[in-house]
């Protein structure tokens, strides 16, 4: 199966969708964190949250702390030899924890969550077998779906290329987010968000990059960047931040 570290590259659940509520332009940055803590063997808490710098135009630069949100996440359903992963999940994003001045809600909202992943080791064309598809679905009417070529499935599992170890362990990837309103309308409508993008995955971590382009004007008019650094504490530090608190 394609490697699923490097299938955890949308945006974390609170990251603004659109720079621009206004409907003027602006930009939008955003250094997000996000901690991910094994419980068990298959169930693990996830905290994120971030730090935004909003610039708009007539309206100066804003910046501050996103709301935190906390979510849980259980691996229901694992099947190796067809290469499928189910997870469920529940998010909590905690009302008036983030500043005010960026427009975070000032209500508390949960939301439960599908993921899923397939990976194509099963097909009978070798070439296409690298490929592998995640996708992840909330009830607010938001989710997102990738599509990833792992070259090191490529190398390991179909035929070794002799492909140099950076290029080895590459896993080129597309990915779209879409967010739609759950209830009453709003000035954005539904936002609908694209990345094109490269990850490198190593024993004990992972980089990836991304241009994240606008699907529709209620996204935005101007191509964004994402830069993101993975830990595997697991590999790291495998006896004590890596390590399950209930090893069963």
């Amino acid at each position: 199966m394609a490697n699923t570290r490097s299938a955890d590259y949308t945006p974390p659940p609170n990251q603004h969708f659109g720079a621009d509520e206004s409907g003027g332009g602006g930009n939008d940055y955003d250094f997000n964190f996000e901690y991910d803590k094994r419980i068990t063997e298959n169930t693990a808490v996830i905290v994120n949250d971030g730090y935004s710098i909003l610039q708009q135009q007539g309206a100066g630069t804003r910046n501050g702390w996103q709301n935190l949100s906390v979510a849980l996440k259980w691996q229901a359903h694992v099947n190796a030899e067809h290469e499928v992963i189910v997870s469920l999940g529940v998010i909590r994003e905690f009302a008036r924890t983030g500043s005010a001045s960026l427009g975070n809600d000032d209500v508390g909202s949960t939301t439960p969550t599908l993921y899923f992943g397939k990976g194509l080791g099963n097909l009978p064309v070798a070439w296409l077998r690298p490929l592998a598809f995640n996708k992840s679905i909330e009830n607010r009417w938001t989710g997102g779906a990738s599509v990833q070529y792992s070259l090191p499935y490529l190398q390991s599992q179909v035929r070794d290329l002799g492909l140099p170890e950076f290029f080895g362990r590459l896993t080129p990837l597309l990915e779209v987010a879409w967010s739609s309103p759950a209830s009453k309308a709003n000035s954005l409508g539904t936002q609908v968000l694209f990345g094109v993008g490269v990850v490198y995955t190593a024993t004990a971590y992972a980089i990836g990059v991304e241009a994240l382009i606008p699907g529709n004007r209620q996204t935005g008019t101007s191509v964004g960047f994402l830069a993101q650094l993975h830990l595997y504490l697991d590999d790291l530090l495998p006896n004590t931040l890596g390590k399950p608190l209930i090893d069963w």
